[in-house]
């Protein structure tokens, strides 16, 4: 390990308490990221918020009222088996149709996101799925950078899939709304 601004070799791999670490800024995080080959990345959010998941559940709510009370609503649905601790974040059904919803604030990693949504969707074991995205210049940027993956997959767009639920009816195919 690199000499730290303690000036010990070793400081960084002693268990220290947080208290006793030296104080790194970003920009200095930034530059040892850098160094290696890594791009820095921070989130944050707003202190008050009650919950991580609101800006899901959000636009799980949207969802659910531009298709109506026709369907069956089921939130965190676990996968079946009991070692699995994956969940849909929700699954709507009627009749002998089972939709997977999805939600993403963000569209970041297109491949590993669609991914993840297709082996849980088969291990849950439902033919179809909905993306909901939340409506952003950069989600609507990244989604036409992957439009060729993600048509591959998911190729229905908002109109068709809102207007599908929204009468009641299986959309026929998987697909992304963007809210």
């Amino acid at each position: 390990m690199s000499p730290t601004r303690s000036g010990s070799p070793s400081h960084g791999s002693r268990g220290s308490s947080a208290a006793s670490l030296p104080r790194v800024s970003y920009v200095e995080l930034s530059v040892l990221a850098a160094a290696v080959g890594l791009k820095m990345w921070t989130t944050m959010y707003p202190a008050e918020r009650a919950i991580r998941d609101a800006p899901q559940l959000r636009l799980l709510r949207r969802l659910r009222a531009r298709v109506g009370e026709g369907w069956r609503w089921r939130y965190e649905v676990v996968l079946p088996d009991r070692l699995d601790q994956r969940a849909a974040d929700a699954v709507m059904e009627r009749a002998s149709v089972a939709v997977m919803v999805e939600a993403f604030t963000r569209l970041s990693d297109a491949q590993a996101q669609l991914r993840a949504v297709k082996v849980k969707a088969r291990d849950l074991g439902v033919q179809r799925v909905v993306i909901v995205l939340q409506a952003s210049a950069i989600n609507r940027r990244a989604l036409a950078e992957a439009a060729d993956v993600v048509a591959s997959d998911f190729p229905l767009g908002t109109r068709t899939v809102l207007a599908s639920l929204a009468s009641g009816r299986d959309p026929g195919a998987n697909g992304i709304a963007v809210l």
